[in-house]
């Protein structure tokens, strides 16, 4: 497909193909292809490297997706589905997707940032909320990846929205992240936690921590 302002796109929906795809990063700059993702994940984000810092970093990354750790992460995904899903009530519908943004925001929340409970889980569940109501529309979503509205004009547009959201979301997580730093022998399994212990053959760290992601 082609999209006017953006390019061409090849869209995959074979498991065997996109398995061969990326495993064969060497050949298919995959970063480069997810370049429209970056207004939400950032411009570091593992998923628009390409080449040897791509291999590096995602060799880094990989103690938190273990096969153990994923065991212990599915339990946990169990248990907040169970705890949403105990909401509903027998002859009464619901939004499926409202719930599952309920679930979605909960698996962030506590298996990938580790937070269940305090002031900052209470401050970054209704951004986190919010950030994911930006994408439940065509309309707000066009207005977010088009670089033509990309303009920051304060909360009057959708693109001053997301950039204020996003600015107070960092500065959250990287307040956690300091203090996490600050503490030793930390045996907490959440996901960033994980990757912020992990180390590459010379004894360095994921270099985007403490830096703009």
């Amino acid at each position: 497909m082609r999209l006017s302002g953006v390019g061409a796109y090849v869209v995959i929906g074979n498991p065997q193909a996109i398995q061969e795809i990326f495993s064969q990063d060497s050949k298919f700059d995959v970063g480069r292809g997810n370049a429209l993702a970056e207004p939400l994940v950032g411009k570091n984000s593992l998923m628009l490297l390409d080449g040897d810092r791509h291999r590096r970093e995602r060799k880094i990354l990989m103690p938190p997706f273990h096969r153990e750790r994923l065991q212990t992460y599915a339990k946990q995904i169990c248990s907040i589905t169970d705890q949403v899903s105990s909401q509903w009530q027998a002859g009464q519908p619901f939004v499926a997707r409202a719930t599952m943004q309920k679930i979605s925001l909960e698996l962030i929340l506590q298996i990938v940032f580790g937070l269940s409970e305090g002031e900052r889980y209470q401050q970054l569940k209704p951004l986190l909320t919010d950030w994911l109501d930006m994408t439940d529309s065509p309309l707000r979503s066009s207005m977010l990846f088009l670089r033509f509205l990309q303009q920051d004009w304060g909360t009057r547009t959708p693109w001053g929205q997301m950039k204020q959201r996003q600015r107070k979301v960092h500065a959250l997580l990287q307040a956690e992240i300091e203090e996490r730093r600050t503490r030793e022998g930390s045996d907490r399994t959440d996901v960033l936690s994980l990757m912020m212990a992990a180390r590459d053959e010379q004894g360095a760290s994921d270099e985007r921590y403490g830096s703009e992601r």
